[in-house]
């Protein structure tokens, strides 16, 4: 029986190794979930807007019988649509962590909007709104075309909607959007 302890030995010591690798592996995996997710802009967060502007398509589309396009006239349709949001709201409290999956998904239409219209970026924190608001800081669109330096204009639109929700239709969305047509 000696032969057999030697073998029970390296196999003690394979599954060890192979513990050891599963553990770096599930470490490099939850660093990169990290990295993507929680690192702002350069991660992806202009990749997590466009997704939620598509799934705002589809909701809208199946959900509310309205066909978006990116154009300003499809802003109008985003008010309607939040407007049974507010309803519901005023009715029964929105839970926070749907809440906040609704304002993303519209706010992630409103602002790709904004984006294909003017131009501009996303970014993760706002510097007047704060950290986590998700802005969209663009060129002053009353000084790009007079050929000057075009200073920063800020537009929240997950917040305009979030606001929207909330407070119903004294924050309307189409009204924001146009202004930040026109800074």
């Amino acid at each position: 029986m000696p032969p057999l302890e030697p073998l029970a030995f390296m196999i003690s010591i394979e599954w060890y190794w192979l513990a050891l690798i599963g553990f770096i592996t599930m470490l490099v995996g939850l660093y990169a979930v990290w990295k993507t997710e929680f690192q702002g802009p350069a991660a992806g967060i202009p990749g997590r807007m466009r997704d939620f502007a598509k799934k705002a398509i589809a909701t809208a589309e199946r959900d509310h019988h309205v066909k978006l396009d990116y154009s300003e006239a499809s802003i109008q349709q985003i008010d309607q649509i939040l407007e049974t949001f507010s309803k519901r709201h005023q009715a029964n409290p929105i839970p926070e962590k749907e809440l906040s999956q609704i304002v993303l998904t519209w706010g992630g239409y409103v602002g790709t909007a904004l984006i294909k219209q003017i131009g501009g970026s996303w970014q993760v924190n706002s510097s007047t709104a704060g950290a986590n608001t998700y802005p969209i800081v663009y060129p002053k669109p009353s000084e790009k075309s007079s050929g000057k330096n075009a200073s920063q204009a800020e537009a929240i639109p997950v917040i305009w909607c979030l606001k929207r929700i909330r407070h119903g239709a004294k924050e309307s969305v189409a009204a924001k959007y146009r202004q930040g047509l026109e800074a």
